[in-house]
């Protein structure tokens, strides 16, 4: 079974999105912080991590370059409300921060699902040949 670390400050999206995503079968831990999920994903490995990034500091770079450092095999789903999708900046931002993927809220079920589904045979590949 895969696991997804679920990261949001927001209680209510945490229970939604695990909820749904358990009864896609996957294991879901929701936490509230990125200190949290840190300290998680080491004594539990993650095979995804879904993070929001809306309340993060100094322009939301650091956490997910964290995750990068910390576990540069776990793919990274970075989500909020405030990506300014299209524009040069944000074009900046992901090749400065580099996740694996970006969803903008509010996003579909099926948007959510079939982003996990594209970075997990990526992941699964890069893990057997490390």
């Amino acid at each position: 079974m895969k696991t997804i670390l679920l990261i949001d400050q927001d209680k209510d999206v945490r229970d939604t999105l695990s909820l749904l995503l358990e009864n896609e079968g996957y294991a879901v831990k929701k936490v509230a912080t990125e200190n949290e999920g840190f300290a998680h994903h080491q004594a539990f490995p993650a095979s995804v991590v879904i993070t929001d990034i809306v309340d993060f500091p100094h322009g939301r770079k650091v956490p997910i370059e964290r995750w990068g450092k910390h576990s540069p095999i776990v793919p990274v789903i970075a989500m909020s409300a405030t990506i300014p999708f299209g524009d040069r900046e944000n074009e900046n931002w992901q090749c400065t921060v580099n996740p694996v993927r970006t969803l903008q809220k509010p996003f579909t079920v099926d948007e959510l699902l079939q982003t996990i589904q594209t970075v997990l045979p990526k992941h699964i590949v890069e893990e057997k040949y490390q």
